[in-house]
């Protein structure tokens, strides 16, 4: 079963040189990479990308697809109007994430903000599985 959740989460840590892919098959993710210091030792990006030619893989969304920035900004409506203000002004600044991230954790509201992300990138996720009609599954039930 394909978990949107789990999928999201996967899809966040994907950086330039790395992707996912599904095995519509097996429905197993793959990550792959061709940077020699991330390589998967299973699959090369190679062989992924001749599977995806054979339209057997099909390459899921990366990091930059999920528009984290505009999921932090979403986020600030749900934090004390002090932090709002911090958060909005460092989402003006090149590079934001670290910041962003780190001044929720002085407001113990880090984990509640990956918790949203997550929710948010799920909600991504499944919009793009139906247009690619594969069935998918919330492991958290929306609100």
């Amino acid at each position: 079963m394909i978990y949107l959740e789990e999928i999201a989460q996967q899809c966040f840590f994907t950086g330039k040189d790395s992707e996912l892919f599904l095995d519509k098959t097996t429905e197993d993710v793959w990550r792959v990479s061709s940077n020699p210091k991330y390589r998967n030792p299973d699959m090369s990006m190679d062989e992924a990308l001749e599977l995806e030619i054979q339209h057997q893989f099909i390459r899921l969304p990366k990091a930059r697809d999920m528009n984290e920035i505009e999921i932090m900004d979403e986020y600030i409506d749900f934090v004390p109007e002090n932090i709002q203000r911090d958060l909005a002004g460092i989402l003006r600044q090149p590079l934001p994430f670290q910041p962003y991230r780190s001044r929720l954790e002085r407001a113990r509201l880090l984990d509640d903000y990956m918790a949203y992300r997550i929710e948010r990138g799920a909600d991504i996720l499944a919009d793009w599985f139906e247009e690619h009609e594969i069935d998918c599954f919330h492991q958290i039930v929306p609100a």
